[in-house]
């Protein structure tokens, strides 16, 4: 760690928003969900024990997806990255890439999405520069690619986008599912077993 670093990360203390400062970070300070996350439930005592596997959060924006999976990293050997798509870029991905390349049994990318069937839309158009440079990455360094963009767009041939979230962004249930369905198509799931 350099002088840099550190300073960031002091300062990331101090000033980071209320809410990043409150987030849990132990299983024991996490309000609510106590029929999956409580003491005497499976996912707790996998957890506390790290034997947890692979495990998809599911559910709409604010509902502690992150958080849980913070949790999970700071009370177990896993490990935690995190990008924004808003702040980082391609270099970060592929740093992020080569860090874990070796320690995992496969990546995914997952592409951003914007649920705005007009490929015209000008915040379309920049979403599917940002799904290219995803595709391209997962070629280069043998990652799975999910491309959700296509997976929305082809949903809208045959629904409005609001039958899938309300503001083009945030997938409501069935444009969650939606999502979750197209990751274990990838995963090679078979519905039918």
């Amino acid at each position: 760690m350099n002088l840099f670093d550190y300073m960031r990360e002091q300062n990331l203390k101090t000033e980071s928003p209320l809410a990043s400062r409150l987030r849990p970070v132990t299983l024991d300070e996490v309000v609510g969900q106590k029929h999956i996350i409580g003491k005497d439930k499976l996912l707790y005592r996998a957890i506390q024990a790290d034997k947890l596997s692979s495990v998809i959060f599911y559910g709409p924006p604010g509902t502690g997806k992150t958080t849980l999976a913070r949790v999970i990293a700071n009370t177990t050997s896993a490990e935690f990255l995190q990008l924004n798509a808003t702040s980082s870029g391609k270099k970060e991905m592929e740093e992020m890439i080569a860090q874990v390349k070796g320690n995992v049994k496969g990546i995914f990318l997952l592409s951003p999405y914007y649920m705005e069937p007009n490929r015209e839309d000008g915040m379309r158009r920049r979403m599917d520069e940002y799904v290219a440079i995803c595709a391209r990455l997962a070629e280069k360094h043998g990652c799975t690619f999910v491309d959700l963009q296509q997976m929305y767009e082809d949903y809208c041939k045959i629904r409005h986008s609001t039958f899938i979230a309300w503001d083009r962004v945030h997938p409501n249930r069935v444009g969650a599912t939606l999502m979750a369905r197209a990751f274990l198509e990838k995963c090679g799931f078979d519905y039918n077993h």
